[in-house]
């Protein structure tokens, strides 16, 4: 079975390697127009975040109205992401049956797919933002659904997670 949001990641990989053969995906970051997705359809907006080995200037390319516009460069780096090439072994809709399966049944209002940085040597995820929650990640690798907590603290150790 295909995935849109796979099909969309080597859509964007032809418009960008072409130009930028030493990047690589490290980040897909999705919103819904609607404010709000209970399915991998209704999330129609993404920005897809590429990165260099060599700290060369990350490229964006967003999605929109069914089409891609232009790669363009930026010099700030993704906060809290890892540069390393994102596995695409997990579709998007996969990851949202796994987080309906584990309960979490209400709408989202954005979704994004990276490895984090912390907690060290954490597996590369689906992170869903909900409106009124604690965000939630889904392993890409395990399929783990985890919720995150804030346990009162801030600075990038202030994350617990709650199995």
């Amino acid at each position: 079975m295909s995935d849109a949001l796979l099909e969309l990641m080597e859509e964007a990989d032809c418009l960008v390697l072409p130009n930028d053969p030493g990047a690589f995906l490290i980040d897909a970051k999705g919103t819904p127009s609607s404010g709000s997705a209970s399915c991998a359809a209704d999330v129609d907006r993404w920005v897809f975040v590429y990165a260099h080995k060599d700290n060369e200037p990350i490229v964006l390319i967003d999605h929109a109205d069914g089409a891609f516009d232009a790669p363009h460069t930026t010099t700030e780096h993704p906060f809290g992401v890892f540069i390393e090439p994102l596995p695409r072994t997990m579709g998007l809709e996969r990851a949202i049956a796994l987080l309906r399966e584990a309960a979490f049944d209400e709408p989202f209002a954005a979704v994004s797919v990276f490895r984090r940085l912390f907690p060290l040597n954490s597996e590369p995820a689906y992170l869903f933002t909900f409106p009124r929650k604690p965000f939630v990640f889904v392993g890409i690798e395990t399929g783990t659904v985890t919720q995150a907590s804030d346990s009162g603290r801030t600075g990038p150790d202030s994350l617990t997670l709650d199995p």
